[in-house]
C-alpha cells in the first residue's frame, strides 16, 4: 500500500510539472505587432499563416517544436507614416519598411542594434495602363525606328521601354503615383520620370497617393488610366483575376535608386526574433521572390 500511495504521489508530482512547464510555455506565447509597408500587405498576409503554423509545429511525441505558438498582427501604412508612429511611441514588435533610409531612422533614434537591421526584400516597378499597348498611336513606327539600329539588345530593349513609357504618359488623361515624401515606391517613380525627362509631361495630370496601395486604388477605380505600382500589387491582382490592366510595362531596376526594403526588430524579444528569422528562411524567400520581390542579399 505504501510503494502504490508512493508511485501515486510521483505521479501527481509529474503531473503538476507537466502542467506547469505547458502553462510556461503558453504564458511566452506573443502577439507579434508587424507594421507592413503598404506594398507588402498582401504578401505579409500570404506569409502570416505559413508563421503561425511554422510556430505551432510539434514532433511525433505532440510536443512543440519551437515552444511557443506565437502569432502575428499585421497593421499596415506608409513607411514615412508607420516610422512617425513607431517613434511616436507605437507598440510595434518589428516594422517592415519598403526602403532602407526609414529603417535605419528609427534604428538610429532607438538606438536599435545592427542585427536587428536586415534586409528582407527589394521592390521593383511596373507601368500599368487601361489601355492595350497595340493601340498607342506611334507604337508601330516607334518599334521600327528603335529596331532598324544595330546596336546591343539591352540597349535597344531599355529603348524600347522608355519609349513606350512615354506614349502611356502621353496618352494617359490622369497617371497615379505614389508620394515620394512618404512613399519609396512614390520615390523611385519621381527618380524614373526625371531620369527620362518626362517629369513636366505629367506636372499637370497626376494623382498622388499616400502610399503605393492607395496609389493603385486610383488605377482599379478608373481615377487614373496609368499608373506607376509596385510589381507585387500588380502580380497578386493578375493571380486573382481582378482589376486586370490592358497593359503593363516592367520597369529597368537601374532607372532608379534600388528599392531595397529593410526590417526591423524594434521589441527585442525571442518571439520578435523567430520572425525575423522565419523571413530569411530560404524557403520564405522563394515565396517572396513568387510575389514580385528580388531576394538577393
Amino acid at each position: 500500500m505504501t510503494k502504490n500511495k508512493s508511485m501515486k504521489n510521483h505521479l501527481h508530482q509529474l503531473c503538476i510539472l507537466l502542467t506547469l512547464i505547458s502553462l510556461a510555455s503558453l504564458s511566452h506565447a506573443q502577439v507579434i505587432k508587424v507594421a507592413v509597408a503598404s506594398n507588402f500587405l498582401s504578401t505579409a498576409n500570404i506569409l502570416k499563416p505559413l508563421f503561425e503554423a511554422d510556430m505551432a509545429k510539434k514532433d511525433i511525441y505532440g510536443n512543440k517544436v519551437s515552444g511557443q505558438s506565437h502569432t502575428l498582427q499585421i497593421i499596415s501604412g506608409s513607411t514615412g507614416q508607420l516610422s512617425h508612429q513607431i517613434l511616436s511611441g507605437a507598440p510595434f514588435d518589428v516594422f517592415l519598411s519598403a526602403n532602407k533610409t526609414h529603417a535605419r531612422m528609427v534604428k538610429e533614434q532607438l538606438n536599435i542594434s545592427d542585427d536587428q537591421f536586415f534586409k528582407y526584400a527589394q521592390g521593383s516597378l511596373v507601368l500599368v495602363t487601361s489601355k492595350p499597348l497595340s493601340t498607342l498611336p506611334n507604337i508601330k513606327s516607334s518599334l521600327k525606328q528603335v529596331l532598324g539600329t544595330e546596336r546591343p539588345a539591352q540597349t535597344i530593349s531599355q529603348e524600347l521601354k522608355a519609349n513606350i513609357i512615354k506614349q502611356v504618359l502621353t496618352s494617359a488623361n490622369k497617371v497615379a503615383i505614389a508620394n515620394a515624401k512618404t512613399a519609396p515606391y512614390g520615390r523611385a517613380t519621381e527618380e524614373l520620370l526625371s531620369h527620362l525627362n518626362l517629369t513636366d509631361l505629367i506636372k499637370n495630370k497626376t494623382v498622388k497617393g499616400q502610399n503605393i496601395a492607395q496609389t493603385y486604388q486610383f488605377f482599379i477605380s478608373g481615377s487614373a488610366d496609368a499608373a506607376f505600382v509596385a510589381h507585387s500589387h500588380w502580380l497578386q491582382a493578375n493571380k486573382n483575376k481582378r482589376y486586370s490592366a490592358q497593359g503593363s510595362i516592367n520597369i529597368p531596376i537601374n532607372l532608379h535608386s534600388p528599392i531595397e526594403q529593410w526590417g526591423l526588430v524594434v521589441n527585442n524579444t525571442p518571439a520578435s526574433r523567430a520572425f525575423q528569422n522565419f523571413l530569411m528562411q530560404p524557403h520564405i524567400q522563394t515565396i517572396l521572390k513568387k510575389n514580385g520581390y528580388g531576394t538577393d542579399h
